[in-house]
């Protein structure tokens, strides 16, 4: 095929119709690129508006529970503390009576100590009274019969 032939079939066949057509509608085509890149911004600014209104109220939503979890949190820091002086109390507490406690263990075992001592004197002068009331029978024995042998003679 020959050039000529090209040419001629470009020509006939509608190409030069495209390229005029192309030229002429050239500014209506970019007019509408750019009606379509300005309804584009558009679209994108109020979905960033969108967007960013909804992390908006997102992070005012978390600000506002982080306030809240530090008004617990310090509640709970008071909260401990009191605890702390309560346990430090009752270990104070715990201390004295462990030592009264031991001071008192001291005191019975004193007192077992004392009564086992009282209980042995007891029974010395149980025996002791025993003793006695024995030899008192012997000397009154013997007194009657001293007085009982008086009086015959």
């Amino acid at each position: 095929m020959d050039w000529g032939a090209i040419i001629l079939a470009l020509i006939g066949g509608g190409g030069v119709v495209a390229i005029v057509n192309a030229i002429a509608n050239r500014k209506k085509v970019a007019a509408e690129a750019h009606k379509l890149n300005e309804e584009a911004e558009e679209f994108a600014a109020k979905a960033e508006s969108l967007i960013l209104e909804k992390y908006k109220d997102r992070l005012l939503r978390l600000d506002q529970r982080a306030n809240d979890q530090d008004r617990t949190i310090d509640e709970m820091r008071g909260d401990i503390c009191l605890l702390r002086d309560e346990i430090r109390s009752r270990d104070q507490k715990i201390e004295e009576l462990e030592s009264l406690k031991t001071m008192q263990q001291q005191e019975i075992l004193k007192l077992q100590e004392e009564v086992k001592e009282r209980d042995r004197r007891i029974s010395d002068q149980a025996r002791t009274i025993e003793h006695l009331a024995l030899r008192v029978t012997e000397l009154e024995s013997t007194l009657k019969r001293l007085q009982d042998g008086k009086s015959t003679c």
